[in-house]
């Protein structure tokens, strides 16, 4: 997916709202159903732009 034009903003909201879902689904004994297997990915790579572009705005933080 094409993340690169989503604003900073529109992307935290993201990473949240599909970690809420993914809750949600959990407590409804849904956590074996095949959609949770696309948002646990879709997390992740939420997550991955989040970092990477944290780390291309604070270079400063890079080295720890």
């Amino acid at each position: 997916m094409d993340l690169e034009n989503i604003s900073q903003k529109h992307l935290n909201e993201l990473e949240h709202r599909v970690r809420e879902l993914m809750l949600a689904m959990q407590k409804a004994k849904l956590q074996n159903n095949p959609l949770m297997d696309s948002l646990r990915a879709l997390e992740q790579e939420l997550g991955q732009t989040r970092r990477e572009r944290f780390d291309a705005a604070n270079s400063e933080y890079h080295t720890y």
